[in-house]
């Protein structure tokens, strides 16, 4: 009877033999064959990490290059489209012609001018205080933001007076562009 390779192995270990070249090259062929599957497994783990790691340092670094752009294209685009420091007397009568376009009585007008310092750019501020209908009161705010598009409204309170007639408070600001810096166009 012809005994397969393997038994023949194990009835030689159980003899106390060694095993045989068949045996022993098996054994050889299989722990290589082990050590170049876990060289492979381990080489496809540390690029797989790397490449991981690369990853994320360039995502980091690509929203640390947007943040600073961004910071940088906001305040060059922010002073750019702000008119210059010489507009206090026109803006002043654009309210006033507001008013009377819009059927609404200016009871007030303060106007405070800013220096630039160095935590905010200079600004005009005007403090109006206006009388009329609703209606009137929010024509006339409107005309006069179209009107000039570096104006802002700070602060908005309105009080009710009578039954059609309301008084409103309104703090208008300016911001103006440092001197000696370019104007940007805008487009509508």
């Amino acid at each position: 009877m012809v005994f397969p390779w393997w038994k023949d192995a194990i009835a030689r270990h159980r003899r106390g033999l060694t095993p045989g070249k068949r045996g022993c090259a098996l054994l050889l062929v299989s722990a290589a064959l082990m050590g170049v599957v876990q060289l492979v497994a381990y080489r496809a783990d540390m690029r797989w990490r790397l490449a991981q790691t690369r990853k994320s340092e360039l995502i980091e670094e690509a929203s640390r290059v947007d943040h600073i752009a961004a910071e940088q294209a906001a305040v060059s685009d922010f002073t750019k489209g702000l008119s210059q420091a010489t507009v206090g007397r026109s803006v002043t009568a654009q309210i006033q012609a507001a008013a009377a376009a819009a059927s609404a009585s200016l009871v007030a007008l303060v106007s405070i001018e800013h220096a630039e310092s160095a935590k905010a750019l200079e600004h005009a501020e005007w403090a109006v205080t206006l009388r009329g209908t609703y209606p009137h009161i929010k024509t006339l705010l409107a005309q006069l933001l179209d009107a000039t598009h570096d104006l802002r409204i700070h602060a908005l309170r309105i009080k009710r007076q009578n039954a059609n007639e309301v008084e409103a408070q309104v703090s208008i600001v300016q911001w103006l562009r440092p001197r000696g810096t370019a104007r940007a166009e805008v487009k509508d």
